[in-house]
């Protein structure tokens, strides 16, 4: 048994009526195609339908180890492709899991999921960005160690380098803090692309867990969908 979220007024939010259906109404209504979209992919789950979601994360994976290839040539130009596939594979994620996240909440038992739900959310959000910070700064360093034991002086790439930003600097005090900066954001650009591999392998991973989801009940056909 699930119910229907009607608004009465403005002063009332939500009021939590008994029904057939999980109805959630807002202000925000889907524009274009979004309905027609948002509609496709609730039957598809709804008939078992689980790889349009392995889709989403296969398409949002490879997104993010087509961002894995960053260098210094990078621009906006290099981005769009990887934007437009990643934009294709997050709705079909983050729409299919949300609907698989709520699909077996009880009436009496909406209040408590939703704000476990959203603490979960944000908590896990929370996490991820702390490993990929933590992530970042250590492959940086780890990289910056590797790059400096190339920069010698018997090294003739770096003495040609080096006497160039000297000229152009005006000393080699300046010169040799510019090279330092120069290791230093290569560095940064390979820590960068070991993270989006991480990210890549991740949502990789996860497509295995969507394999071990439960089938969507048949009662949220039609209606069930958030409008």
């Amino acid at each position: 048994m699930a119910f229907d979220a009607v608004r009465k007024d403005a002063s009332q939010p939500f009021v939590e009526v008994c029904m057939s259906e999980f109805q959630l109404v807002t202000r925000f209504k889907p524009a274009g195609d979004q309905p027609e979209a948002i509609r496709q992919m609730v039957e598809g789950l709804e008939a078992g339908l689980s790889h349009q979601t392995l889709l989403g994360f296969a398409l949002f994976g490879a997104a993010s180890f087509f961002s894995g290839v960053l260098n210094l040539d990078f621009a906006g130009e290099q981005f769009q492709h990887i934007q437009i596939i990643r934009a294709l594979g997050q709705p079909l994620v983050m729409v299919t899991i949300s609907l698989i996240a709520t699909a077996y909440i009880l009436p009496q038992d909406a209040g408590s999921a939703s704000s476990l739900f959203n603490i979960l959310r944000n908590l896990g959000g929370a996490i991820g960005i702390a490993l990929l910070a933590t992530l970042l700064d250590a492959r940086a360093k780890v990289y910056f160690d590797y790059l400096r034991e190339s920069i010698v002086p018997t090294n003739p790439q770096v003495d040609e380098r080096l006497h160039l930003l000297t000229q152009t600097l005006g000393s080699e005090q300046a010169a040799l803090a510019k090279l330092s900066e120069i290791t230093h954001q290569q560095a940064a650009i390979m820590a960068y692309n070991d993270a989006f591999h991480v990210i890549g392998i991740t949502l990789g991973v996860s497509m295995l867990a969507i394999l071990l989801t439960r089938k969507l009940p048949q009662n949220m056909a039609g209606g069930g969908a958030a409008h």
